[in-house]
């Protein structure tokens, strides 16, 4: 079909279209993060609204969730082998 030819009434359907209105150029900058991440020390914040205002402010991508982030952070960070291996030696 060429441009401007109508489809049949059978083929037409419904097309929804979302429209973002997220116009913002500017995730979070430096200081901002700390700002976050030192209320979530303080214990003001949760975990879970760190990391969604981390969302908000492009810092974290929006699939993925609170726990695969959680679950990175754990991988990456060589202190939680170091904890799991003394756990698992006074299990024995």
């Amino acid at each position: 079909m060429g441009a401007g030819c109508a489809l049949p009434a059978e083929e037409a359907g419904e097309v929804l279209v979302k429209v973002n209105t997220d116009f913002s150029t500017k995730g979070l900058d430096s200081q901002e993060v700390q700002a976050v991440v030192a209320a979530w020390q303080a214990g003001v914040i949760s975990r879970d609204t760190m990391f969604e205002l981390f969302r908000k402010g492009e810092i974290l991508p929006d699939g993925r969730t609170n726990q695969d982030e959680a679950r990175l952070v754990e991988a990456g960070n060589p202190k939680s082998e170091v904890r799991r291996q003394l756990v698992a030696g006074r299990e024995r």
